[in-house]
């Protein structure tokens, strides 16, 4: 009969033990998808960022090369 009781007590923690596991493990998962989602994120606005660096160096090449241009007698500022 004590073997029985002390079955129940340890079936009893290791329900406990797996309650607990179960809920760090979830939290874990949701963690783990709101880091993707930030992270995800942070490489969206790296991507935008990058390509408004580009295009304004870009403009800043064209419009350099007009102004050039414009030393030879064109209107720089007619042709922005």
């Amino acid at each position: 009969m004590h073997t029985i009781k002390t079955h129940f007590v340890h079936n009893g923690q290791l329900e406990e033990q797996l309650g607990v596991f179960v809920q760090v493990q979830s939290r874990s998962q949701d963690v783990q998808a709101r880091m993707e989602i930030a992270w995800s994120r942070e490489r969206d606005d790296q991507k935008r960022l990058l390509d408004e660096a580009h295009r304004l160096a870009v403009d800043l090449q064209v419009s350099g090369a007009c102004c050039l241009v414009g030393f030879n007698g064109w209107d720089c500022e007619a042709r922005s």
